[in-house]
């Protein structure tokens, strides 16, 4: 990717402090700057949609929703959305599906950060 290209990578997650955490947590490469992120503030399908029409030169989209595996009603609400944007997506676009391996992104980085503190 060349000096001043756009990135055709666009990361998707419910809530701003779950897209912080990720990008502490994993930084992907030195490029990790260039790449797109958005905040749906919750689950947002409309949000999403128009991301991607205004930003048209998105060719990938990571869906990392949070990993609801312990929810009161015993839905998984933010993998639920996960593969139904996949499915919605996949169709113009290169989709693929990030799952905390924790409740979210949030989750890992204070138990990493608590980890280290000991």
């Amino acid at each position: 990717m060349g000096v001043g290209s756009l990135s055709d990578v666009l990361f998707v997650f419910e809530a701003f402090i779950d897209l912080f955490s990720f990008i502490t947590l994993y930084q992907l490469d030195e490029n990790w700057h260039t790449y797109n992120y958005i905040a749906l503030g919750g689950l947002n399908l409309e949000a999403l949609k128009k991301c991607v029409e205004d930003y048209p030169h998105i060719k990938k989209i990571y869906i990392c929703t949070d990993n609801d595996i312990n929810s009161s009603d015993g839905k998984n609400h933010g993998q639920d959305f996960a593969k139904k944007a996949q499915k919605l997506f996949q169709v113009k676009y290169k989709t693929e599906i990030i799952t905390p391996k924790l409740k979210d992104w949030n989750e890992i980085l204070k138990q990493r950060s608590q980890s280290y503190g000991k």
